[in-house]
């Protein structure tokens, strides 16, 4: 038979929940010009939410959190002048292009992966073109867009 019922011990820590880590930011309403063959950080500068705190509010996520986390960006390129071209949108961690669109004479591109963060790493788009341009606030701010969400798991990051 069971025994009698002890004394409540001391309340451990909270384990996972929902996800701790998410954030939005839109392209905002100013144009950003680009230069032929010249990577650029790519500004998202109307930030819609940030739960954590962890997005500088211009154009870098920063992960506070250990975590598997689902990032997505995308934009629209018009060229100056109408000619053939290549058009890169990469997402890099640290420094690292770790997730890339590539597109032939197409201006709009897409990023979308799911990679495990650690606490401290970097997260920025960066988009290249063959030729001079500009990364479009239209049709409208809105549909262009940084973000970033973590999922509530527990296993440790390789």
């Amino acid at each position: 038979p069971t025994g009698r019922t002890g004394r409540t011990g001391p309340t451990g820590p909270t384990g996972p929940g929902a996800i701790e880590s998410a954030f939005r930011a839109n392209i905002g309403s100013d144009e950003q010009f680009t230069v032929a063959f010249a990577s650029q950080t790519v500004n998202f500068t109307t930030e819609l939410f940030d739960f954590n705190n962890e997005y500088d509010g211009i154009n870098t996520f920063t992960a506070k959190q250990e975590g598997v986390y689902q990032i997505n960006a995308n934009l629209t390129f018009e060229p100056v002048f109408v000619q053939p071209f290549v058009g890169i949108l990469d997402l890099f961690v640290n420094d690292t292009s770790v997730y890339r669109d590539i597109k032939d004479d197409v201006t709009s591109f897409s990023v979308s992966t799911i990679y495990g963060l650690h606490p401290g790493d970097t997260v920025r788009v960066v988009f290249l073109a063959t030729i001079k341009g500009r990364i479009l606030a239209l049709p409208t701010p809105s549909m262009l867009s940084f973000s970033a969400a973590r999922f509530p798991l527990t296993s440790p990051i390789p």
